[in-house]
């Protein structure tokens, strides 16, 4: 993206004309973040973000959080890792990222409140940084990982509304779709 939040021209650093529309457009609209669990595939204002298998299980992890209204997330709370940690054991099967190696990561630090926290930060940030490439910063700030916090902890959050997020699930096996 350009100095001016805009999503650039691959090897010009220009915007061109029809993304800015589509960016000032863009703004005009609620945001609407859309994850397919079947498909691992994230499209954020119908544009799509590819990620990583961890990058998409902690966004679904905040995305959950926020349909559910329960967006902020303290990092360092022991809790905090076992309720991401219970979503990639119920998603796995999707995907061939292993919650073994998740745990592990997690166990190898006892669950350090100081240590806890790194774990998601790389993820953040690569989420992030692919968001703005995709919608450019001004619109992607909708739908970036973002922090606030009061004296004690750092929380993170979607500032996605519940009815902002959409998450599709895998139909059950056996079954043909609708009749």
């Amino acid at each position: 993206a350009g100095t001016d939040g805009l999503p650039g021209t691959p090897g010009t650093g220009q915007a061109v004309f029809s993304q800015v529309v589509a960016t000032a457009n863009r703004g005009l609209k609620p945001p609407r973040l859309v994850l397919d669990l079947a498909a691992q595939r994230v499209l954020a204002d119908d544009e799509e973000v590819e990620l990583s298998q961890v990058e998409f299980l902690v966004l679904l992890w905040l995305a959950e959080r926020a349909v559910r209204g329960e967006s902020a997330t303290d990092w360092s709370s022991q809790e905090m890792a076992e309720e991401f940690l219970a979503l990639v054991e119920r998603v796995t099967d999707l995907m061939s990222c292993h919650a073994d190696r998740i745990r592990q990561a997690f166990a190898a630090h006892e669950f350090s409140p100081l240590k806890t926290p790194k774990y998601f930060e790389p993820h953040k940030s690569r989420y992030n940084t692919k968001v703005g490439k995709v919608l450019g910063n001004l619109s992607a700030t909708r739908y970036m990982i973002a922090r606030s916090r009061d004296k004690e902890r750092a929380y993170f959050f979607l500032p996605l509304a519940p009815d902002q997020s959409e998450i599709i699930r895998p139909r059950a096996r056996g079954r043909q779709g609708r009749r």
